[in-house]
């Protein structure tokens, strides 16, 4: 496997509102089909597009980052993207969906964005090789969901059987993280 590995000095990160945490959790798959149906397919136009190259994702409330006022209590998927070639900010903003939010530059990348892993253990010790990785992650979470029917939602067992998969490959319990 080939990894994209980020110029980090070209990040633009936008948040996508999922909504409130308690509807969240009660409903995953709504999640699930948030990623499927409104994070997947404006990556793809974008990459399309040739704006974007790398991305990564996760879910963060105001407290974690999202520039949210202080009553807002909501998830979001916090988006990261790469822009490519002579990609402009302004170009990128006016290609996402209106729904995304908040688009910005990313702030500096130090060893603290991906604390507490450990980017000197790798053979490549630079904080761009942690970030590969981590939109791989990210990469790989879209296309499995995508390799579901659109019209039926994700049975929970897939995805409790692959993380399985990958807790297994990487022998996790014998270091006691906790996997399905």
């Amino acid at each position: 496997m080939s990894l994209t590995v980020p110029n980090l000095t070209r990040l633009v990160e936008t948040y996508l509102r999922i909504g409130p945490p308690p509807a969240v959790v009660g409903l995953w798959t709504v999640y699930l089909d948030v990623l499927r149906f409104r994070v997947a397919p404006p990556i793809d136009s974008l990459r399309k597009q040739q704006l974007i190259g790398w991305y990564s994702f996760l879910v963060h409330d105001r407290s974690s980052g999202v520039p949210t006022n202080e009553t807002d209590q909501d998830l979001f998927v916090h988006l990261c993207v790469e822009l490519v070639g002579s990609t402009s900010f302004d170009q990128l903003s006016e290609a996402l969906p209106k729904e995304y939010l908040f688009t910005r530059n990313h702030g500096p990348i130090d060893a603290q964005t991906i604390y507490p892993a450990d980017a000197g253990s790798f053979v490549n010790p630079e904080l761009p090789t942690a970030w590969s990785l981590f939109g791989a992650t990210s990469e790989w979470t879209l296309d499995f969901l995508g390799s579901h029917r659109p019209d039926r939602p994700i049975p929970v067992q897939n995805v409790g059987q692959f993380l399985h998969y990958l807790g297994n490959q990487l022998m996790v319990r014998a270091v006691s993280i906790p996997m399905p």
